[in-house]
């Protein structure tokens, strides 16, 4: 997998190739979303993490960040 823009850590990309193994577009893990689409051969993740944001703190509610990467397997 070779990512041209953004960042995936390497437990991101092992969920994204095994819900790519089983021949969907999008899935769960965790607390994290993972959406893809394809552009001939290259595709977008959109990933969505439920926390409590950049700034942690007591009392805080949990939120969804999403953030985007682009790759090329």
């Amino acid at each position: 997998m070779n990512v041209l823009s953004g960042h995936l850590t390497q437990s991101q990309k092992t969920a994204i190739k095994a819900i790519l193994a089983l021949n969907l577009l999008s899935g769960k893990v965790g607390r994290t979303y993972y959406q893809m689409f394809v552009n001939s051969d290259i595709y977008t993740v959109k990933i969505t993490i439920i926390d409590k944001g950049l700034i942690p703190c007591a009392g805080s509610k949990l939120r969804p960040s999403n953030y985007y990467s682009t790759f090329k397997i």
